[in-house]
């Protein structure tokens, strides 16, 4: 039990969490650049192309998620993690850049965002 303890704490302390939170934000920003590419490349093959223009309702949940995550979670983030002392600024501009990158360029992660937000928009509440 004790070992367990001390692993719990090692996992969550800001160094952990930070850092990883960072990875993961790096990997989804990986996977949205290389995924729309091989869709592509396998639509050229032989797949079905199509375009959309999203509306006011989708670009407001897109400007919402941007600012709000960027604002709110990144910054907070960064502000009190004693891990990035000296090189916040940095790593908060550059994930700023992903942020605005995916919410606003990326249309792997629009839709992906925008079907979040339908389903919750969907969602009955049972009272």
């Amino acid at each position: 039990m004790d070992d367990t303890l001390k692993y719990l704490i090692f996992l969550t302390h800001d160094q952990i969490v930070f850092w990883l939170l960072q990875i993961i934000l790096l990997l989804i920003f990986l996977y949205a650049c290389i995924y729309p590419k091989y869709i592509a490349y396998r639509n050229e093959r032989g797949g079905v192309n199509f375009t959309t223009t999203r509306e006011e309702k989708s670009l407001k949940y897109l400007r919402n998620f941007a600012s709000g995550f960027t604002s709110i979670i990144l910054a907070v983030m960064i502000s009190i993690a004693d891990v990035a002392y000296g090189h916040k600024v940095f790593i908060f501009l550059l994930d700023i850049i992903i942020v605005l990158y995916l919410s606003y360029y990326n249309d792997w992660f629009r839709n992906k965002l925008i079907g979040i937000y339908s389903r919750i928009e969907q969602k009955e509440e049972k009272h």
